[in-house]
């Protein structure tokens, strides 16, 4: 049945018809949100993270949590990209490398066989649909040509040097290229577990679509959890199994900690990884910036707690080392907070105020 089309007004309407509240952000705000900020169906879709009472209204939902938790979405996306980029650039990093240093690679038959297998010959189609460009176009111009019989075995010649090839694939083609390598030369490829997570997530990101308006175990009956990075997770002593259990059954949060993971494994550059741990505790600076708004929503806290454990995991990882415990120390600013003492060898501080609190676990310091 069609939908009626809704003026911004209506859609106010539409909202308080469904126990929305402006109790926070008044209609007229809510009204300007809507006009200059975002969307009614993007806003909208948030409302799945909310129980209803049974007559279909939501319980304790105010517009102003919706308006934050959209934000928080926005800010999640922005850093899904970052990671998913990273992962990417490494990848190709990791893959010039092995094929230029395989004597049994030329650098160009590599690109032919993968072509001329059956499930990836729409790769030639689709690259030349990329001719014109801005970006792409004139590396396809100037490095690649092709020509086809359909009556030979590999009917499809393409002549590119792999180091070009990987730069004008899609995302998704490109992972396809990279797992038949490995698979082709019986090679380790500890990412294939958890590729297709890391892609659906960061299309879905690229897209800007929402991510984290699904949150809800009960949603998500058919979703099949990925064994290795189930294992990754229940290898976080401060995830119970229960914890992991619920929040590895949400694709979104079991997206993100397959792509953390993969980040982890795959990014060498330390600079990076400091840069990545800045951009984490930033979005969860984010994140609780209102979180009042959800002491009574278990299903975002959960994914709060869940983010903040895994986010833990990766810090400590990140500083393995006494250079690294040096460098955090240094790191640290002790003009922007009130604290009486810091000893960052028994990890200890003392506590004066909420600020020194928000510090001390900020650094990860037991208080």
């Amino acid at each position: 049945m069609l939908k009626n089309k809704l003026t911004i007004d209506e859609q106010i309407e539409k909202m308080k018809s469904s126990g929305v509240k402006f109790n926070i952000v008044t209609e007229e705000d809510a009204r300007e949100f809507l006009l200059d900020s975002t969307y009614y169906f993007k806003l909208k879709a948030f409302q799945k993270n909310y129980n209803k009472k049974q007559n279909g209204d939501y319980i304790n939902l105010e517009f102003a949590y919706l308006k934050d938790f959209s934000t928080v979405d926005m800010w999640f996306r922005k850093l899904v990209l970052s990671l998913a980029l990273g992962v990417e650039h490494s990848m190709k990093v990791k893959l010039n490398a092995d094929i230029s240093n395989n004597p049994a690679e030329d650098g160009y038959s590599i690109v032919n066989e993968f072509l001329n297998t059956k499930e990836y010959s729409y790769i030639v189609k689709s690259i030349y649909a990329k001719v014109h460009s801005n970006y792409a176009g004139e590396l396809i111009k100037k490095y690649c040509s092709y020509t086809y019989n359909p009556n030979s075995q590999t009917p499809y010649y393409f002549e590119c040097p792999f180091w070009i090839f990987t730069e004008i694939l899609s995302f998704g083609d490109f992972i396809n290229l990279y797992n038949y390598y490995y698979n082709k030369h019986k090679m380790p490829n500890a990412l294939k577990p958890t590729l297709f997570s890391i892609r659906c997530l960061r299309n879905a990101a690229a897209h800007n679509n929402c991510v984290l308006n699904s949150l809800k175990k009960s949603d998500h009956t058919n979703f099949t959890v990925n064994n290795v990075t189930n294992s990754f997770v229940s290898k976080i002593d401060t995830i119970s199994v229960a914890s992991r259990k619920n929040c590895m059954a949400v694709p979104a949060l079991h997206d993100f900690a397959a792509l953390l993971m993969s980040y982890s494994i795959i990014v060498n550059s330390k600079a990076a990884k400091m840069q990545t741990l800045n951009d984490l505790k930033d979005f969860m600076k984010r994140f609780s910036r209102h979180f009042e708004y959800y002491n009574s929503n278990d299903d975002i806290k959960k994914a709060y707690i869940f983010f903040q454990k895994l986010i833990d995991n990766y810090e400590k990882n990140v500083y393995n080392n006494e250079d690294d415990q040096k460098h955090k120390l240094l790191c640290f600013n002790p003009s922007s907070v009130r604290i009486a003492r810091v000893c960052f060898l028994s990890e200890t501080v003392d506590i004066k105020n909420r600020t020194d609190i928000e510090t001390a676990q900020t650094y990860s310091i037991k208080i």
